[in-house]
């Protein structure tokens, strides 16, 4: 038998690529989103949680669990990430600050 809908975790630094993939996955009905970790990346920690955080409450689908996962890169200094993309994040999408 087919399951009706995959179950899936997003672990993610988000941004607006990853924000519309949060959207996409939510509202497709073969997709069962279970959760999103955070992770650092295009910004810090805290910045991308909220940013997952504020996807989510603009979309008025807060239900789904966020927890923050590594604040620190594996690789390469936490100096290479403003190097690389500089710090923009979701901060053009104006979305209002998470409850």
């Amino acid at each position: 038998m087919i399951p009706t809908s995959t179950k899936i975790w997003i672990d993610c630094d988000p941004g607006h690529d990853d924000m519309l993939a949060i959207i996409l996955a939510t509202f497709n009905k073969k997709i069962k989103l279970l959760g999103i970790s955070t992770v650092i990346g295009n910004s810090t920690l805290e910045k991308t949680t909220e940013n997952a955080l504020k996807t989510l409450e603009f979309c008025n689908i807060a239900k789904i669990p966020v927890i923050k996962g590594s604040a620190e890169p594996y690789l390469r200094s936490k100096d290479h990430i403003a190097k690389s993309f500089g710090y923009l994040e979701l901060d053009s999408a104006n979305l209002p600050p998470p409850v």
